[in-house]
């Protein structure tokens, strides 16, 4: 979307979760994050830690990604994700969710990106050494931060 207001196109995000869901303050940050990587998210795969409600990973699939895999700690927010991408007819095939901790899952599991998204996870860790070794053994190009 062109003008700015790419979330009230998908209102369900104002209404999945508590945090953050005021629309000025997504369609903002949607303009500053994805707006200025739909470049790189283009044709990738994409990783989206901490994805919360899905709000990331649905516009970076809206941006062209080929798939993205979120991870996620609450289990209640992957449901809410899965609703909403079902409700706004994502397929099945171009996202999964995974439910646990971003460093026991990238310890642990195998994942093949082009792209980490690391939005607003960062101040939730002190572990930031180890998370960009994780992430480097991912094979991601780029790292949104």
């Amino acid at each position: 979307m062109s003008d700015g207001r790419f979330f009230d196109e998908y209102p369900r995000f104002y209404e999945s979760s508590r945090t953050a869901a005021h629309a000025d303050r997504l369609n903002a940050r949607h303009e500053a994050i994805i707006g200025r990587t739909r470049e790189l998210l283009s044709g990738r795969r994409v990783l989206d830690l901490a994805s919360h409600d899905g709000r990331w990973s649905f516009a970076a699939l809206h941006a062209g990604a080929r798939h993205v895999t979120g991870i996620e700690a609450r289990p209640h927010l992957i449901e809410h994700a899965r609703g909403t991408f079902s409700a706004y007819g994502v397929a099945p095939e171009r996202y999964t969710f995974r439910q646990g901790d971003v460093f026991d899952l990238l310890s642990t599991e195998s994942f093949e990106v082009d792209v980490v998204l690391c939005l607003g996870f960062m101040y939730h860790t002190i572990r930031h050494v180890e998370l960009v070794k994780l992430l480097a053994d991912t094979g991601a190009r780029h790292v949104v931060v």
